[in-house]
């Protein structure tokens, strides 16, 4: 979700080609970039998709629920975890990219939504920049499907 200019997920495609990747991004014209890229390198394990997580939770885009989201710098934890009520399967697992000030905003809200519950923090410095992330890791456990 938020895929940007196309990372993590085309080079999760490139190294991973016997999985499948959907991008999924708000921005139109990050779409086209990402989709002239995918072309380019002839990749046939990736697709991008335009969507907007405030106009939809992607469910009938997708078609079927599926088993890992990733989300990199999607600030509004609000639009995530609907997002996930929706799209992933059950059992399916959330990845999320936390700042200092938004993580714990995501722990209250996993710990309310009844349907994820965290697996696992990492805390990452992202190199260069001197900044801190928290990478987070939450599994649906529950049957909800509406967010």
């Amino acid at each position: 979700l938020g895929c940007g200019a196309g990372f993590p997920g085309l080079p999760l495609a490139i190294v991973r080609p016997a999985d499948r990747f959907l991008l999924v991004e708000a921005r139109q014209k990050k779409v086209l970039f990402v989709r002239q890229v995918i072309d380019r390198l002839q990749l046939r394990n990736v697709a991008s998709i335009h969507l907007h997580l405030r106009r939809g939770n992607g469910r009938n885009e997708l078609g079927s629920p599926v088993a890992v989201m990733v989300t990199r710098a999607l600030s509004l934890a609000g639009e995530v975890l609907p997002a996930a009520a929706g799209m992933l399967a059950a059992g399916g697992r959330l990845l999320l990219s936390a700042t200092a000030g938004n993580r714990e905003v995501f722990h209250r809200q996993l710990a309310a939504s009844g349907f994820l519950r965290l697996v696992r923090e990492q805390e990452v410095e992202i190199p260069f920049l001197g900044q801190r992330r928290y990478l987070l890791l939450a599994e649906k456990i529950g049957k909800q499907e509406d967010g």
